[in-house]
């Protein structure tokens, strides 16, 4: 006769119960880190994996992180989620609104962190932000929100400035919120708004910008979902005798006047504390959301990027927490600001804001 205790027997009832896809998941943690952006953004999975190491996750031996950016093909992001949940991925981190559709659509019970999304009640991510519901969580990054705020600045440089065009993805579920945005940051500062959509960055080229300023644009500004592309877009608007405007601090690198947005570093770093949570409280977390204070604070203190030069003297306030003076940018941010009627930067000259 077989003699088993009680514990051991509530033990192999209880593992009786779980999904076969849990048991078959012994050693690391499989994280799927999918990200609609170019290549050139690898290092946001770079900040990812240094935000799980904050939490004293160690790659390997903890969890194993496999890092996919699709460049905005929509085919290709398929493809790879596909792939990632026959491998037996337990949790996604997902860049960008289209890339995160796809998961949702794809995904059976996964949970899924948005690395990076600027609506999820618009996007239907969301039922609410305090309490989201089903198994999507993460934070915002309220781009269309600041929309507003980088027309004011563009004032700020040239307030006789009347037309600016708005350079949108059609494919992307969001640009009618950054869209309607800006147009009403437009409006209350007595502005012209162009808005051109192309498909993706595959559809951009010298007529496109010609074409913005054929219609009287005197600038341009460029929806995040293009992040990655900069150094192709910046000087293609240059040539048209666009300044360029935009979120995130990598397009002041490449040659913009300005840029205003979160952190993107931070946010992706960030999306690990949410996996984290994930493991240790499931129930709640499911019901969390983007912390809409967090989100406004990293607004104020983060990232408004002004180039050294021109753009500092026609400032009126202190605004940026950091400025750039990067040695190949500074043509086309000279270029630019001329546009504007500024003087040149001086090359020697570097200030930083604090």
């Amino acid at each position: 006769m077989i003699s088993i205790n009680k514990r051991d027997f509530l033990l192999g009832c209880a593992a009786a119960t779980l999904p076969s896809r849990v048991l078959a998941q012994a050693g690391p943690r499989k994280i799927g880190f999918v990200s609609w952006f170019a290549p050139e953004l690898a290092k946001h999975a770079e900040e990812f994996r240094a935000g799980m190491r904050s939490f004293g996750y160690v790659e390997g031996r903890d969890v194993v992180i496999e890092a996919h950016f699709t460049n905005g093909d929509r085919g290709r992001t398929v493809d790879v989620v596909r792939k990632l949940v026959r491998e037996g991925v337990q949790i996604f981190v997902v860049a960008a609104t289209p890339a995160i559709a796809v998961a949702k659509q794809e995904t059976e019970g996964l949970p899924i962190v948005m690395a990076a999304v600027s609506d999820p009640i618009a996007a239907g991510f969301a039922e609410s932000l305090p309490r989201p519901g089903g198994r999507l969580t993460g934070r915002t990054m309220f781009g269309p929100d600041l929309a507003g705020k980088r027309i004011e600045l563009l004032k700020e440089i040239r307030p006789e400035l009347r037309t600016v065009a708005f350079l949108g993805s059609s494919t992307d579920s969001n640009t009618v919120m950054f869209v309607r945005g800006t147009q009403h940051g437009a409006e209350q500062r007595g502005l012209k708004l162009l808005v051109h959509l192309v498909e993706g960055p595959g559809a951009l080229n010298d007529a496109v910008f010609e074409n913005m300023r054929r219609d009287d644009a005197e600038a341009v500004i460029v929806q995040p979902i293009f992040s990655g592309h900069q150094q192709r877009i910046v000087p293609l608007a240059t040539r048209a005798g666009l300044p360029v405007i935009a979120d995130w601090a990598i397009f002041a690198e490449a040659g913009a006047v300005l840029t205003y947005g979160i952190d993107d570093l931070a946010q992706v770093r960030r999306a690990a504390y949410f996996v984290d949570r994930r493991r240790r409280e499931p129930r709640r977390l499911a019901y969390r959301a983007a912390d809409r204070d967090e989100a406004r604070d990293q607004c104020r203190c983060g990232q408004t990027v002004w180039l050294d030069g021109a753009a500092l003297a026609h400032r009126p306030r202190r605004r940026g927490d950091r400025v750039v003076m990067v040695e190949g940018a500074i043509p086309s941010a000279v270029r630019g600001l001329a546009a504007f009627g500024g003087s040149p930067p001086r090359r020697k000259r570097r200030r930083r804001i604090t």
